[in-house]
């Protein structure tokens, strides 16, 4: 079972490192003010294509290409450095929150404001150092160093996850990782270059190009053409169906996705989804409306698709999808319990008898998880000193490891990983915790990057590289965003106030996460127990149903009905449609589908972010000779 390290390729060469550091310094900006006007580092893809065609072409032009093993390390590491959602973000939008925004300082809590319970760990206490508007003063030093301290050690939690994981469900359980399959197809079709899927491939990012100056460009530069993210009908439907989330997804990436996605997955998320925010949204504001008064309370005709998406999560969903993690990880612990004890097992007989495997023992994967994790959970326990220490150790430890396995594994199963709920709040409302910080802060919790590092090992096994070459360019990567993040950020920051005009994501939407943490800290949110207690069972349910049909041949899918509890219609109406069209559509117009799919939906991916690339190149373009913006 394990495989000798021998047997694999370095990718760590000085091409992969300069190719590296290049791209970090060159797409950090863009990253960042993507990140600020619309709310994603959408420049992550288009950075992971367009450095892999020049340096592939580059070297190929000096007589040396780059090794399959070379551009998977730039593939893979670049495309998670350069979406890396930074500590600094959150520091600008405390400023914000805590210091400029009117209703916070007209908050009690405590028989005090609001302003006064707020340590000068999370922001710096002077108004004076706030008002200049950068992060290169000395009254910053004990935040930034308290901030990326956590988010470094969550990042060595989700490594050590990922490693333990990587080995359960890539080397014993074996799982399709369809993405992973993608993305091996596009390292193959660079690196070997043959004529067939060559042509493929650039035909394939012509349409997908085309796709994205389409629907992408015109958002980017401010001129909306077709609405993104999904054309919202709710205005339509709400006469006779209030609450319900009904539009469909204008984002060809919802589309490409869902053709790698298994029917029977998209199927499952998809009725799930209906359920969820369709009927039972409906229900719970009409018939049933006395279960969640405050979501019956707070709707009002004329909701878009975002209002009641954002709505029913606070006042429905948040303790369901919070419960449902829990009992679909703890009863798929139960199901692939001989999987996982096969893992642990081969693990450590590699360590007594010495035999060399990509993977670290398990005592170093397990100790660099407790190391972490426990250091994160010391530094917070003794910064929030009011907390309770059982808590904070249980779910940085628990949480973290029940989350990973989840979404890990339907990244396994169904290319889309659910978007975990994030615990902390949940788990605060319930602490009996007296005081603010707690409610605005939290040891390391996995929340995700664990399944992607786990995708990456699926990647390099295709691609026959060494796993500890990806974590070692991984880890210089991501310290090198940071460092640069920081100057980047503290850079928009100087230009104009964030938020501003000029940075429309945050104008929208930081009042809104200001008003959800004063909701909950002065609380507001109410949260029943009994919620997530069914929702664990309900979960729980679903596995078993799962296993139970697997013996008639029956294919429902638990992984799928998790997905559509967190995934809102119209992206699930998107996996299936692409889902259809690939399994049961194209294949009747070209017999050798099956072979080109992955390096045609590679192409069309590497067009749509090559797109994303053109767009921001034209809106710094067209902002160039603006001064002062706001």
């Amino acid at each position: 079972m394990l495989r000798n390290v021998n047997e694999k390729t370095s990718g760590v060469t000085w091409r992969t490192f300069t190719a590296l550091l290049t791209t970090i310094l060159f797409f950090t900006a863009p990253s960042v003010y993507l990140t600020l006007t619309v709310g994603a580092g959408a420049i992550s893809q288009a950075a992971v294509f367009v450095v892999l065609i020049i340096f592939s072409e580059i070297t190929r032009y000096f007589g040396k290409p780059l090794s399959k093993q070379e551009l998977f390390i730039l593939f893979s590491v670049i495309a998670m450095v350069t979406s890396l959602s930074p500590p600094y973000y959150w520091l600008i939008w405390r400023v914000f929150a805590y210091v400029q925004h009117p209703v916070f300082s007209k908050v009690i809590l405590l028989d005090k404001p609001l302003f006064d319970l707020v340590p000068s760990w999370l922001i710096p206490k002077d108004l004076m150092i706030l008002e200049q508007r950068t992060f290169f003063a000395k009254d910053w030093f004990v935040p930034l160093a308290v901030n990326l301290t956590i988010v470094f050690l969550a990042y060595l939690q989700s490594v050590s996850l990922g490693m333990l994981f990587g080995y359960v469900f890539v080397e014993v359980e074996k799982l399709d990782y369809p993405m992973g399959k993608v993305q091996a197809s596009v390292i193959s079709t660079l690196s070997e270059r043959t004529e067939e899927h060559m042509k493929i491939f650039i035909f394939s990012i012509i349409v997908g190009a085309g796709l994205g100056i389409a629907v992408y460009a015109p958002q980017i530069i401010g001129s909306t053409i077709i609405p993104l993210p999904w054309a919202d009908f709710t205005s339509i439907t709400q006469d006779f169906i209030p609450g319900a989330i009904i539009g469909l997804s204008t984002d060809p990436f919802g589309y490409v996705t869902g053709m790698i996605i298994p029917i029977n997955v998209a199927v499952c998320a998809l009725i799930s989804s209906i359920i969820v925010y369709v009927l039972m949204n409906n229900l719970l504001l009409t018939t049933f409306s006395d279960v969640f008064p405050r979501w019956r309370e707070e709707f009002y005709y004329g909701m878009n698709i975002a209002a009641i998406q954002y709505r029913s999560y606070l006042r429905i969903w948040l303790p369901v999808q919070f419960g449902m993690t829990i009992g679909m990880a703890l009863l798929y612990i139960v199901v692939i319990r001989k999987d996982i004890y096969r893992s642990m097992k081969l693990l450590l007989r590699a360590t007594r008898t010495g035999e060399r495997s990509d993977f670290p023992s398990l005592s170093i994967i397990f100790g660099l998880f407790l190391a972490s994790s426990l250091a994160s959970c010391f530094t917070y326990i003794y910064l929030v000193p009011g907390y309770n220490p059982f808590l904070v150790v249980t779910v940085s430890l628990g949480y973290s490891f029940l989350a990973s396995l989840i979404s890990a594994r339907a990244l396994g199963i169904g290319a889309v990983s659910p978007t975990i709920a994030w615990p902390w709040r949940i788990v605060t409302y319930f602490s009996g915790y007296k005081g603010f910080t707690g409610w605005d802060s939290s040891p390391a919790i996995e929340t995700g990057l664990s399944a992607q590092i786990v995708q990456a090992f699926k990647v390099a096994r295709l691609t026959g590289t060494r796993l500890m070459d990806y974590l070692k360019m991984l880890t210089i990567g991501y310290v090198s965003a940071l460092l640069l993040n920081l100057f980047f950020y503290d850079f928009f920051w100087r230009i104009a106030p964030i938020p501003s005009s000029v940075y429309p994501f945050t104008l929208m939407y930081w009042p809104q996460y200001m008003l959800e943490v004063l909701m909950f800290s002065t609380g507001q949110i109410i949260i029943e127990p009994h919620v997530i207690l069914l929702s664990i069972i309900c979960a729980m349910i679903v596995v078993a149903i799962e296993t139970g049909l697997k013996r008639f041949r029956i294919p429902f899918s638990a992984m799928g009905f998790m997905i559509g509890v967190f995934q809102i219609p119209p992206y699930t109406i998107a996996f299936l449609i692409g889902s259809l069209m690939s399994n049961l559509v194209i294949p009747r117009f070209i017999p050798d589908w099956r072979k080109m799919i992955f390096t045609t939906m590679a192409g069309i991916v590497a067009g749509l972010s090559i797109s994303v690339g053109i767009g921001v190149a034209v809106s710094f373009l067209m902002k160039a000779p603006w001064i002062w913006p706001w």
